[in-house]
């Protein structure tokens, strides 16, 4: 008879509205995780893996050598006692009906729910979005260190007000300083060269004792 396993809070993973997602998240705090760096690195990997099969079959993953190595795109079959050792792995019961969606409530807690409301209420910004922490990124880009960043978005949203139907994306504003960075620059004048002439022409003039204009 075929048993299944899930991945522990797999609900964290989720982002809302799909039962199979397209993308998953994963947490920064994984990295942190002792049980997780102890792991040898084809573990890690096949942890991550499951991650993403676990979202394309709702968190009831077949527990059948052969299904996973083809899955995880293995040469050869992988012992996986590690990850259920650490607990990243969890055996389903067999009435399971699934391990992602029914077992909610099972894996709820009043601080786990708490984080993922603050998730689930923070602003996503679109990737072509202009956000602050983009804007300092390029401030210290060496690409545009000798231009002033604040001066030329305040630039730039000025010419866009003059221009609704343009937005203030990302593509938008490199752009703008790629026109800024290639300005011509003015012509330096070499002040102690014409001082040199201009001292020059004085002392023919009083040696002379002519005035020439």
């Amino acid at each position: 008879m075929m048993t299944y396993f899930q991945i522990r809070d797999y609900v964290q993973l989720m982002h809302y509205g799909n039962r199979r997602p397209a993308w998953i998240k994963l947490h920064q705090r994984l990295l942190d995780d002792p049980n997780f760096c102890r792991l040898a690195p084809l573990h890690r990997y096949a942890l991550i893996a499951l991650m993403l099969i676990a979202s394309r079959l709702e968190n009831r993953i077949p527990h059948d050598p052969r299904f996973l190595a083809h899955a995880l795109h293995l040469d050869e079959e992988l012992d996986l006692t590690p990850l259920f050792d650490a607990k990243f792995l969890l055996a389903l019961r067999k009435h399971s009906a699934s391990g992602g969606l029914a077992n909610r409530k099972q894996n709820a807690s009043p601080d786990r729910d708490r984080e993922l409301d603050k998730e689930k209420d923070s602003p996503v910004v679109p990737s072509n979005e202009v956000d602050a922490a983009w804007i300092e990124s390029l401030r210290g880009n060496p690409a545009y260190q000798h231009i002033d960043i604040g001066a030329e978005v305040g630039k730039a949203k000025a010419w866009l007000s003059l221009h609704p139907e343009r937005k203030f994306t990302k593509r938008f504003f490199l752009n703008w300083l790629g026109r800024v960075g290639h300005k011509p620059a003015t012509p330096s004048v070499n002040v102690s060269k014409n001082e040199s002439v201009i001292a020059k022409h004085l002392q023919s003039i009083s040696g002379t004792g002519e005035t020439q204009l």
